[in-house]
């Protein structure tokens, strides 16, 4: 697959370099989710009003007796904490749409007829009110669309706290509104993705296609600078005579990239890791909420 800067072509690249680009900002977003979760997971209860009340409460057995991983301390700030903890989950949620719009986009421009380097699973595409022929990406312009809507929210949260003064106030009550829609739609965005992407076809033919000979314009400077020219030189040498660039073959070109991360060395393993050790965490978490659920009910 020819990679793009610029919207332009640019130097030999991978279905696989491009997709685990995706792959690896997801595990980023799993170290912000986690964040997110463990600044959630501390107990609240004793602050009442913003200021504790005259009663002998043990807040470390309300803690255990509900699983919290610890108390919030100051009393005050249990309530000023309000809305931005809000602000951080939904932070979190923003990064998981944003990578889930730049997806779209990139999908949108290499399903073109132009292009054909994918082709979209037919249960997301829709037809036109007016012309027969036409599949639409509808689907993904509404992922890419509702990246604003969540990233609107985490706006709305901020703008409400700005300036409030310490201690409860009501426009509090509007972050929840803003938190449980964030998790709505990132939730069906995800969902949506994960069928876009389970279904979509790699079109090889016209991957390699894509390959003109300019493309290699860059490896083919390297390769004179690896001969001891200047690369400043080397640069110029290619830049003028374009036209008498080789022929290269796109497989060949990308396999020999063999440091880590590189075309021939995508490293998947490290992600992989990653994800487990997340899914693990996740279940881990779900049984013991499930315990605790028991144990109150009882």
């Amino acid at each position: 697959m020819v990679g793009y800067t610029h919207s332009r072509k640019a130097m030999p690249s991978s279905v696989g370099l491009w997709a685990g680009a995706f792959a690896e900002s997801l595990v980023d977003n799993l170290r912000i989710l986690r964040t997110a979760y463990i600044l959630n997971n501390r107990s609240a209860l004793g602050s009442a009003a913003s200021y504790g009340v005259n009663l002998d409460i043990d807040r470390e057995l309300l803690r255990k007796l509900l699983g919290f991983e610890k108390i919030q301390n100051n009393l005050l700030y249990v309530n000023n904490s309000r809305g931005k903890i809000e602000s951080i989950i939904i932070f979190a949620l923003v990064q998981v749409m944003l990578d889930l719009a730049k997806l779209s986009e990139d999908l949108i421009l290499f399903t073109r007829e132009e292009f054909e380097y994918f082709t979209l699973p037919n249960e997301v595409l829709l037809g036109s009110s007016i012309m027969p022929q036409k599949k639409n990406p509808d689907v993904l312009e509404q992922t890419r669309a509702r990246y604003v809507q969540v990233e609107s929210y985490l706006f709305m949260v901020l703008n409400i706290l700005k300036g409030l003064p310490s201690g409860y106030n009501g426009d509090l009550q509007l972050t929840k509104e803003a938190l449980i829609k964030s998790f709505n739609i990132t939730h069906i965005s995800l969902k949506v993705m994960n069928i876009v992407m389970g279904k979509l076809k790699v079109n090889e033919n016209n991957l390699v296609k894509g390959f003109s000979k300019e493309v290699f314009a860059a490896d083919e400077a390297t390769k004179l600078a690896k001969k001891g020219i200047p690369f400043r030189e080397a640069y110029k040498m290619v830049a003028k005579d374009l036209n008498k660039l080789n022929k290269v073959d796109p497989y060949k070109n990308i396999k020999e990239k063999k440091y880590k991360g590189a075309t021939g060395n995508l490293s998947l393993d490290d992600n992989k890791k990653q994800i487990d050790i997340y899914k693990n965490l996740v279940s881990e978490e779900k049984k013991k909420l499930k315990e605790i659920r028991t144990k109150l009910l009882k």
